[in-house]
Protein backbone atom coordinates (compact mmCIF):
# COMPACT_ATOMS: atom_id res chain seq x y z
CA UNK A 1 0.00 0.00 0.00
CA UNK A 2 2.86 2.25 0.89
CA UNK A 3 6.76 2.31 1.34
CA UNK A 4 6.37 1.98 5.25
CA UNK A 5 4.10 -1.60 5.03
CA UNK A 6 5.68 -3.81 6.85
CA UNK A 7 4.64 -7.77 5.86
CA UNK A 8 5.10 -10.44 7.14
CA UNK A 9 3.44 -14.27 7.13
CA UNK A 10 2.90 -15.09 10.83
CA UNK A 11 0.68 -18.00 12.29
CA UNK A 12 -2.84 -18.45 10.79
CA UNK A 13 -6.21 -19.76 11.96
CA UNK A 14 -4.99 -23.60 12.51
CA UNK A 15 -2.00 -23.55 9.88
CA UNK A 16 1.44 -22.39 9.83
CA UNK A 17 1.00 -19.01 8.26
CA UNK A 18 -0.99 -16.33 7.44
CA UNK A 19 -0.48 -13.01 5.45
CA UNK A 20 -0.19 -9.63 7.61
CA UNK A 21 0.10 -6.12 6.60
CA UNK A 22 -0.08 -2.42 8.64
CA UNK A 23 -0.60 1.42 7.47
CA UNK A 24 -4.28 0.35 6.11
CA UNK A 25 -6.31 3.35 4.39
CA UNK A 26 -9.80 2.90 3.04
CA UNK A 27 -9.29 1.44 -0.41
CA UNK A 28 -6.65 -0.98 0.42
CA UNK A 29 -7.27 -4.70 0.12
CA UNK A 30 -5.75 -7.97 -0.08
CA UNK A 31 -6.39 -8.70 -4.08
CA UNK A 32 -6.49 -12.57 -5.06
CA UNK A 33 -6.69 -14.02 -8.62
CA UNK A 34 -7.44 -17.29 -10.49
CA UNK A 35 -9.09 -19.14 -13.90
CA UNK A 36 -11.87 -20.60 -13.34
CA UNK A 37 -11.96 -22.27 -17.22
CA UNK A 38 -13.94 -25.24 -17.01
CA UNK A 39 -15.65 -24.24 -13.80
CA UNK A 40 -19.10 -22.77 -12.22
CA UNK A 41 -20.67 -22.57 -8.92
CA UNK A 42 -17.65 -20.80 -7.66
CA UNK A 43 -18.11 -20.56 -3.98
CA UNK A 44 -14.99 -18.50 -1.64
CA UNK A 45 -13.45 -19.54 2.13
CA UNK A 46 -11.37 -17.23 4.18
CA UNK A 47 -10.51 -16.92 7.32
CA UNK A 48 -9.54 -12.80 8.58
CA UNK A 49 -8.39 -10.96 11.24
CA UNK A 50 -7.04 -7.78 12.35
CA UNK A 51 -5.44 -6.33 15.33
CA UNK A 52 -7.26 -4.10 17.84
CA UNK A 53 -6.23 -0.62 15.46
CA UNK A 54 -6.49 -2.63 12.31
CA UNK A 55 -8.79 -1.79 9.69
CA UNK A 56 -12.61 -3.55 10.47
CA UNK A 57 -14.97 -3.36 8.18
CA UNK A 58 -13.95 -4.92 4.33
CA UNK A 59 -15.85 -5.54 0.68
CA UNK A 60 -15.61 -8.43 -1.12
CA UNK A 61 -14.76 -7.49 -4.83
CA UNK A 62 -15.19 -9.14 -7.79
CA UNK A 63 -13.84 -8.54 -11.15
CA UNK A 64 -13.13 -10.17 -14.51
CA UNK A 65 -10.24 -7.61 -16.18
CA UNK A 66 -8.61 -6.66 -13.10
CA UNK A 67 -9.70 -2.79 -13.17
CA UNK A 68 -13.57 -2.68 -12.84
CA UNK A 69 -14.35 -4.72 -9.45
CA UNK A 70 -18.26 -5.24 -8.16
CA UNK A 71 -18.75 -5.30 -4.45
CA UNK A 72 -20.86 -8.65 -3.71
CA UNK A 73 -23.34 -8.00 -0.55
CA UNK A 74 -22.51 -6.02 2.07
CA UNK A 75 -19.47 -4.98 4.08
CA UNK A 76 -18.30 -6.80 6.87
CA UNK A 77 -16.96 -6.77 10.55
CA UNK A 78 -13.58 -8.55 11.25
CA UNK A 79 -13.21 -9.59 15.15
CA UNK A 80 -9.53 -8.19 16.39
CA UNK A 81 -7.52 -10.68 16.91
CA UNK A 82 -7.30 -11.20 21.19
CA UNK A 83 -8.95 -13.85 23.49
CA UNK A 84 -12.04 -12.68 24.35
CA UNK A 85 -15.53 -14.53 24.77
CA UNK A 86 -16.15 -16.66 21.66
CA UNK A 87 -13.52 -16.01 20.27
CA UNK A 88 -9.60 -16.33 20.64
CA UNK A 89 -5.77 -15.69 19.38
CA UNK A 90 -5.25 -17.33 16.40
CA UNK A 91 -2.44 -20.42 16.69
CA UNK A 92 -1.24 -22.99 14.56
CA UNK A 93 -3.13 -25.49 16.00
CA UNK A 94 -6.40 -24.55 16.43
CA UNK A 95 -9.12 -23.06 13.92
CA UNK A 96 -11.43 -20.75 15.54
CA UNK A 97 -14.46 -20.59 13.42
CA UNK A 98 -15.75 -16.86 14.44
CA UNK A 99 -12.96 -15.24 12.45
CA UNK A 100 -13.96 -17.86 9.12
CA UNK A 101 -16.48 -16.28 6.30
CA UNK A 102 -18.09 -18.07 3.12
CA UNK A 103 -19.64 -16.51 0.44
CA UNK A 104 -21.64 -18.49 -2.70
CA UNK A 105 -21.51 -16.82 -5.48
CA UNK A 106 -22.44 -19.85 -8.01
CA UNK A 107 -25.28 -17.02 -8.96
CA UNK A 108 -23.02 -14.77 -10.19
CA UNK A 109 -22.10 -16.72 -14.27
CA UNK A 110 -19.48 -14.06 -15.22
CA UNK A 111 -17.31 -15.43 -13.05
CA UNK A 112 -17.59 -19.28 -14.44
CA UNK A 113 -15.23 -20.08 -17.09
CA UNK A 114 -13.02 -17.56 -17.02
CA UNK A 115 -9.54 -17.48 -17.38
CA UNK A 116 -8.99 -14.25 -15.06
CA UNK A 117 -11.15 -13.89 -12.15
CA UNK A 118 -9.84 -11.35 -9.29
CA UNK A 119 -11.42 -11.27 -5.75
CA UNK A 120 -10.75 -8.43 -3.39
CA UNK A 121 -11.04 -8.20 0.70
CA UNK A 122 -11.08 -4.50 0.79
CA UNK A 123 -11.11 -1.99 3.58
CA UNK A 124 -14.15 -0.07 3.60
CA UNK A 125 -14.00 2.12 6.64
CA UNK A 126 -12.03 4.39 8.84
CA UNK A 127 -13.51 1.59 11.77
CA UNK A 128 -10.69 -0.59 13.40
CA UNK A 129 -11.45 -3.80 14.48
CA UNK A 130 -11.99 -2.71 17.97
CA UNK A 131 -14.69 0.18 16.94
CA UNK A 132 -11.89 2.35 17.26
CA UNK A 133 -10.19 4.09 14.33
CA UNK A 134 -7.85 2.31 12.26
CA UNK A 135 -4.18 3.31 13.15
CA UNK A 136 -1.00 3.70 11.04
CA UNK A 137 0.26 0.24 13.30
CA UNK A 138 -2.79 -1.47 12.89
CA UNK A 139 -2.76 -4.87 10.87
CA UNK A 140 -5.32 -6.85 9.02
CA UNK A 141 -4.43 -10.54 8.26
CA UNK A 142 -6.05 -12.97 5.96
CA UNK A 143 -5.41 -16.74 5.96
CA UNK A 144 -6.50 -20.00 3.64
CA UNK A 145 -8.33 -17.74 0.97
CA UNK A 146 -9.65 -21.00 -1.02
CA UNK A 147 -11.89 -20.28 -4.53
CA UNK A 148 -14.07 -23.76 -4.90
CA UNK A 149 -15.87 -24.55 -7.55
CA UNK A 150 -17.73 -27.69 -9.17
CA UNK A 151 -16.00 -28.94 -12.65
CA UNK A 152 -18.28 -29.02 -15.41
CA UNK A 153 -18.63 -32.31 -17.41
CA UNK A 154 -15.60 -34.07 -18.56
CA UNK A 155 -13.10 -31.48 -16.12
CA UNK A 156 -11.80 -33.33 -12.82
CA UNK A 157 -12.62 -31.57 -9.67
CA UNK A 158 -11.08 -28.72 -8.54
CA UNK A 159 -10.32 -26.81 -5.55
CA UNK A 160 -7.77 -23.84 -5.69
CA UNK A 161 -6.36 -21.90 -2.03
CA UNK A 162 -3.91 -21.34 -0.31
CA UNK A 163 -0.56 -19.59 -1.63
CA UNK A 164 -0.83 -22.50 -4.35
CA UNK A 165 0.57 -22.13 -7.90
CA UNK A 166 -2.51 -20.60 -9.24
CA UNK A 167 -3.13 -18.14 -6.65
CA UNK A 168 -1.64 -14.47 -6.77
CA UNK A 169 -2.32 -12.46 -3.91
CA UNK A 170 -1.56 -8.59 -3.87
CA UNK A 171 -2.17 -5.70 -1.90
CA UNK A 172 -2.33 -2.15 -3.37
CA UNK A 173 -3.77 1.12 -2.76
CA UNK A 174 -5.55 2.89 -4.63
CA UNK A 175 -4.57 6.49 -5.71
CA UNK A 176 -7.02 9.15 -6.72
CA UNK A 177 -5.21 11.90 -8.43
Amino acid sequence: ASAATDWSTPVGNGSANSLSSNTWAVGDFYQFSVSTVGYTDITLTWDQTSSNSGPGVFNLQYSTDGTTFITFGSSYTVFPNVASPGNGIWTSATAIPAYSYSVNLSAIDVLEGDSSVFFRLTDASTTSADGGTVGTGGTGRVDKFTVNAVPEPATGAMLIGGCGAMLWVVRRKRIII
